[in-house]
């Protein structure tokens, strides 16, 4: 999530933003009308967009806007049949913005206030997607994703003409792989992709192509990559849904641990540079993850072993939602929540078409940790959703089911 000196906005999955204008001491949780944020993105402190929709029942996705630093979104626009799931401002011209989902991308050119869909063929069907949408050098622009169901695919597509025209590259992906996340060293022609698989690959030419990374140790199994920031000096941080934070050191092609280690199962998809999205190195050393359950941490020495502080759990929720393990699965898995009082819980699986498929609980719980397994094995290969109601707020999470 961007950060603009003290200004910091970070998505959550009941779709709320929540802002912080000191640097992390407090943060104000702000509604935006959308059930679900999937990324965010500011041309200036004032002016952002964020994104986000609902796979339950049908797909829909909203862009909303705000003009006053994140106190206050109205909706932009309203799209059925994709989730919308990257945001991007043009650097060279901030007034031009893109969102993106699935096999769609939609373009701004008033700065978020009214959109046209970009007339583009990103060759993708319903399990796969748009996930990252970044500029790079000699103003080409990316679009990152693929297929995030068997068989896996990494997509990559190129535009020169600022998102008029777009052209899919071989870039030297995986083929059984997709991409999570990309990151432009600010000044370089270094591009850095993560993927769903926890790997990390490399472009030193501007994206021309891409050669692996080495991630020593491994990321957990079944875990993946799913954010990268930088200090604007050439490190770069990659962080991971088991909560890792890795670092990869200027020039380097390796990538290793930093000691940075939220709690158990508060699985990492946001890392911020806490000055100008890493353009800035000299304000401050302080980075801030965003973890699934709505925790925010700090660490004030890039990852070191001291320094790292809880900012607390902002996000006035009455559940925490964990991402069920192992993931991908066949035939179960197992999903995690928290409730952090009492309430009548209920949990239903749906499918890609947004069918309900299964009902895991439906009863009143007391507050407590708690798990709940889920059987497929009379369901076929598949992206599955599972959403847990509790006291007025819910959350949507996917998983895999691969036979």
């Amino acid at each position: 999530m961007p950060g603009s000196g003290n200004n910091l906005w970070f998505t959550t999955g009941n779709g709320s933003v929540l802002v912080t204008t000191n640097a992390g001491t407090n943060f104000t949780s702000r509604a935006t009308g959308v059930p679900s944020l999937t990324d965010i993105t500011f041309r200036n402190s004032t002016t952002g967009i964020a994104v986000g929709g609902s796979f339950v029942l049908e797909a829909t996705s909203q862009i909303v806007i705000t003009t006053n630093s994140g106190q206050d979104w109205f909706p932009a626009m309203n799209i059925n049949g994709s989730i919308l799931t990257a945001a991007h401002f043009l650097p060279q011209n901030p007034n031009i913005v893109f969102a993106a989902g699935g096999s769609n991308m939609f373009k701004s050119t008033n700065g978020g206030l009214n959109w046209t869909q970009v007339n583009v063929n990103f060759l993708m069907d319903f399990t796969a997607s748009i996930t990252s949408v970044t500029s790079g050098p000699n103003t080409k622009l990316f679009a990152f994703g693929g297929n995030f169901v068997p068989p896996f695919e990494t997509k990559v597509f190129v535009s020169t003409d600022m998102g008029a025209t777009w052209n899919q590259i071989t870039a030297g992906f995986a083929l059984n792989d997709y991409i999570t996340a990309a990151y432009v060293i600010p000044g370089t022609s270094t591009i850095i992709a993560a993927t769903g698989d926890g790997s990390l690959y490399r472009s030193t030419n501007g994206g021309d192509n891409f050669s692996p990374m080495t991630v020593n140790p491994p990321i957990q199994i079944g875990s993946s990559f799913e954010a990268i920031t930088g200090d604007g000096l050439g490190n770069v941080y990659v962080a991971g849904l088991d909560g890792s934070v890795y670092k990869m050191p200027a020039g380097s092609n390796t990538a290793t641990p930093t000691t940075f280690q939220p709690p158990a199962n508060n699985g990492i998809n946001t890392i911020v540079k806490g000055s100008s999205d890493g353009d800035n190195p000299l304000i401050d050393n302080s980075y801030y993850v965003g973890c699934g359950n709505g925790a925010i941490y700090k660490t004030s020495n890039g990852g070191g072993t001291t320094g790292i502080s809880s900012l607390g759990n902002p996000v006035v929720n009455s559940f925490e939602l964990y991402q069920n393990y192992p993931n991908p699965f066949n035939p179960s898995t197992t999903i995690n929540y928290n409730l952090i009082k009492n309430g009548y819980v209920i949990i239903k699986v749906y499918n890609s078409s947004g069918q309900e498929v299964s009902t895991l609980t439906n009863q009143f719980h007391k507050a407590g940790y708690y798990s709940v397994s889920f059987n497929a094995s009379g369901l076929s290969s598949g992206v599955y959703f599972y959403k847990i109601f509790i006291d007025g707020f819910s959350e949507t999470k996917s998983m895999v089911l691969i036979k």
